[in-house]
């Protein structure tokens, strides 16, 4: 099990709109129905949040996979507040 605490970037980011993005955009040339079902099970994850959850937990083979998408994702900007996010993904602490 992982903890992924959610972290507030600019406006309309923080983590849980970060974990959505690269888990429902492919890398390549689509997905297969089993890479599907388990990009959805990190959504589901991600989707449970609401305005009072302070972290996300995941557990370890879908932690695994959004750590995957997350280093191959190709974003569409730089800034520091997007590089907080992604760390705090990327460094999240085993429950």
């Amino acid at each position: 099990m992982r903890l992924v605490k959610i972290v507030n970037g600019l406006p309309g980011l923080n983590t849980v709109e970060v974990i959505k993005i690269v888990a429902k955009q492919p890398i390549d040339k689509g997905v297969t129905f089993e890479e599907m079902r388990n990009r959805l099970r990190v959504l589901d994850v991600a989707e449970a949040a609401n305005e009072e959850t302070t972290e996300l937990k995941f557990e370890d083979s879908d932690y695994t996979l959004l750590t995957k998408l997350t280093r191959e994702f190709r974003f569409g900007t730089v800034s520091r507040e997007l590089m907080n996010i992604i760390d705090g993904i990327l460094e999240s602490p085993k429950a």
